[in-house]
């Protein structure tokens, strides 16, 4: 019976030999076999455990101080950590409690830590299937990662090569006392329902289908990573670069949230979902999904250059303006009858609720009042305005002609001087509020949210 710890001896020496090893114990047949096995072997660096109690079974008690056992007959370190699960919202209670493990282990892997999961074959093929039934592409249909970044260390799952029985062998041959969950047997479940239903009857017809589907799983892997290829290759000819400081920041093409429109729609519409899918990716955002892609490709982006068509993606919102795609954070609703005195030279921030900040900074074109005591609103409609040099225009049209995005023209600050507009910050000062020497001036930057 040494299949199972020399699969797992042939993984964990592609790593660095100072690897500290961390486990992560549900108490199950294959996470306690993954230790059993890990705590075997010789010459590695460092051992611990992570337990994470979920608080969703009456028996969670129980699993905990069985863990704290197995880990003290092993000598290994062990932490139980305690995590809410909402048991409410959209997704279900399974993902949200994966979601609270794997946050937990992710705030506990420290520099040069490697996460060890007992996922193995059987596993695979489960997610295979659940992911073929929700409409996968090839990198969902690439199912469960052998190796994947995690906070700041790793996750590595050597058993993925092994089925559920050469588990169950190892577990048998070595005497071990582990765990069984109940809610394993409810088919209510999807997985359960794959794992005790649908998949013992594919068994039974095709015996082998644990290697033809493997290989679905490497030939979609193969498949993810060219998409991924031609994604990177595509998104360096989009991607927008910073301009020049017009005072409004912080800028989005600064930090490749901001995509030209104009090559993008050159592209074939499957192109242009495979770029887009990247680029949400490489900025930390989940996968948007088939539908939404869909409206992203066929309603935003051919939208007429003066509307501003977005798009809402969880806390982040895609707005197309001109010939711009911005990927912005969903910005909070603002108190239109807003109003603050501000003395800059007493105070040189202002922190604007929901709205950033305005900066003074010394050497400009703008002369403050002689009270040195600015008002500071937003925009009602109907405001009127004369840039220094220019003709005298209503102040939506002069925020237009400055390709000021639309989300943001009802939340650049005004800056009055009595009951005059004087300063606009990012545009420019008004007609008779110049410095006459722009050294003895000021200038107003404002940072937006």
């Amino acid at each position: 019976m040494h299949i199972l710890p020399d699969t797992l001896r042939r993984h964990i020496s592609k790593l660095p030999g100072n690897t500290r090893w961390v486990v992560a114990l549900s108490g199950g047949l294959d996470s306690v076999a993954l230790l059993h096995a890990l705590a075997a072997l010789p010459d590695l660096n460092s051992i611990r455990a992570i337990h994470v109690h979920h608080g969703i079974s009456d028996k969670a008690d129980d699993w905990a101080a069985f863990c704290e056992t197995l880990c003290q007959k092993l000598g290994v370190a062990l932490e139980v950590v305690l995590v809410n699960v909402n048991r409410s919202g959209g997704e279900s209670l399974e993902e949200r409690a994966r979601e609270a493990r794997y946050k937990a282990f992710e705030e506990r892997l420290g520099d040069g830590e490697c996460l060890l999961v007992g996922h193995h074959l059987d596993d695979q093929m489960e997610t295979l299937l659940l992911r073929l039934m929700r409409g996968a592409g090839p990198r969902g249909m690439a199912a469960i990662p052998r190796t994947r970044p995690l906070g700041r260390g790793q996750v590595l799952r050597p058993l993925l090569d092994l089925g559920r029985a050469q588990i169950q062998e190892y577990g048998a041959a070595h005497q071990l006392e582990y765990i069984t969950d109940d809610s394993n047997q409810n088919t209510a479940f999807d997985r359960n329902y794959c794992r005790l239903t649908l998949l013992p009857l594919v068994e039974s017809r095709w015996p082998g289908y644990r290697e033809s589907w493997s290989k679905t799983l490497t030939l979609s892997a193969e498949a993810s990573a060219l998409l991924d290829d031609l994604a990177q290759a595509d998104l360096h000819s989009l991607l927008v670069s910073a301009k020049p400081d017009s005072g409004v920041s912080p800028r989005p093409e600064e930090t490749g949230r901001v995509l030209a429109t104009g090559p993008l729609r050159r592209l074939s519409e499957p192109r242009q979902r495979n770029v887009l899918r990247y680029w949400l990716r490489t900025l930390g955002l989940p996968e948007p999904g088939w539908e939404l892609l869909r409206r992203l490709t066929r309603e935003v982006l051919p939208a007429r250059e003066d509307r501003a068509a977005s798009l809402i993606l969880g806390k982040d919102e895609l707005r197309r303006y001109r010939d711009r795609l911005y990927l912005l954070p969903r910005l909070r609703p603002l108190e239109p009858a807003y109003k603050a005195d501000w003395r800059p030279l007493q105070e040189p921030r202002l922190n604007l609720p929901q709205n950033g900040y305005l900066m003074l900074e010394r050497g400009g074109p703008w002369r403050l009042p002689e009270a040195a005591v600015v008002t500071v609103r937003y925009r009602q409609g109907g405001e009127y305005c004369k840039l220094a040099g220019r003709a005298g225009k209503p102040l939506k049209k002069v925020l237009q002609e400055q390709a000021v995005a639309p989300w943001l023209r009802d939340r650049t600050p005004l800056l009055y001087a009595g009951s005059e507009l004087a300063c606009i910050p990012g545009i420019g000062v008004c007609e008779g509020h110049q410095a006459a020497d722009p050294e003895q001036g000021v200038s107003v930057c404002w940072k937006a949210p």
